[in-house]
């Protein structure tokens, strides 16, 4: 585990896992960024569907 999990928030992924579910990952990324992005670039992203 990264030394960092759980501080400030931060988690790990693992992507050296034979089966990562690249879109749960994907929803997940952009999902933190519109919680930390500025307004005015969270805006930029498509929404999530």
């Amino acid at each position: 585990m990264p030394a960092y999990i759980g501080s400030r928030g931060w988690v790990g992924l693992r992507l050296d896992v034979p089966e990562l579910d690249w879109e749960e990952a994907a929803e997940l990324i952009l999902g933190s960024y519109r919680l930390c992005a500025p307004k005015t670039l969270a805006a930029k992203i498509a929404p999530a569907s």
